[in-house]
């Protein structure tokens, strides 16, 4: 993927609550440390969009895979 994105991010946080965010993202460590910021994981995604455009579950697994590998580091 080439970087700088737009990321769109909407995630379920409890039964009641939906939260979307849209931020520039520079760098994959960018987007996962972003990922790592929130506590989310793959199961509260809701919608995932890179550039207007919906992510891959493929490309979206790899990068949650990253994230949680590096949030135990």
């Amino acid at each position: 993927m080439k970087y700088p994105i737009w990321l769109t991010l909407e995630y379920r946080k409890s039964y009641k609550k939906t939260l979307c965010y849209t931020k520039s993202i520079t760098s994959e460590k960018d987007l996962i440390d972003f990922i790592n910021r929130l506590f989310i994981d793959q199961s509260m995604i809701i919608s995932f969009q890179v550039n207007g455009k919906v992510y891959s579950v493929e490309k979206l697994t790899n990068i949650f895979e990253k994230a949680q590998r590096e949030a135990t580091l």
